[in-house]
């Protein structure tokens, strides 16, 4: 399924199965069956990230953005199920800021990135003291296409035939004006010879 689910249509059925109504069905969970024990101060779980209306693929824990991509929206989960809906949150992004912010959302949006890298990390968050284990998200963000080194390239080339151009130009000035100077010189000499032979 989509990672849209409508948070109010969710039910627990008499042999323990959690289902979750989503947009194009539901889903069923058997707690029971994974055997894991997850406590709150587990590391929260990125379910999806979006940019607009595009969902980008993060399970690999890094994604790419454009350097327009101004509104991406990260939602994440507990991972576990008990009193997933009362659980508190910390988040900091290294390379902006370094102290945690602290949320009861279960989702955060990140507007206007520069180009960089940066390291998103996630932790599930009692008070403020908690030191959870940490879920981390690195981010790209790529320059805009007349920042890249490609880019710079064609620029140090534009300049390059520029200056060229202009000492062509000057160079072609001088040698008129040379032309000249001889036409004046060879004149001036043909109209002495002129007067020497009358």
């Amino acid at each position: 399924q989509t990672p849209f689910f409508n948070a109010n249509a969710s039910a627990l059925t008499n042999d323990g199965h959690v289902l979750f109504a989503g947009i194009e069905g539901y889903t069923s969970i058997y707690p029971d069956e994974t055997g894991i024990v997850q406590k709150t101060s587990d590391a929260p779980v990125i379910i999806s990230v979006m940019v607009g209306d595009r969902v980008i693929d993060a399970t690999d824990g890094r994604i790419t953005l454009n350097h327009d991509d101004t509104h991406v929206v990260i939602r994440f989960f507990p991972g576990h199920l008990n009193g997933a809906s009362s659980v508190g949150y910390a988040y900091r992004i290294k390379g902006v800021m370094d102290d945690w912010v602290y949320t009861e959302e279960n989702h955060i949006t990140l507007v206007g990135l520069s180009p960089g890298d940066y390291r998103l990390q996630l932790k599930v968050s009692e008070g403020v003291d908690t030191e959870g284990r940490v879920c981390e998200l690195a981010i790209h963000v790529n320059r805009p296409f007349y920042l890249t080194g490609w880019a710079f390239l064609a620029y140090a080339l534009l300049c390059m035939l520029i200056g060229y151009l202009l000492w062509l130009r000057a160079r072609r000035r001088k040698q008129r004006k040379l032309r000249q100077e001889k036409f004046v010189e060879w004149a001036g000499k043909s109209h002495q010879d002129f007067r020497k032979k009358l």
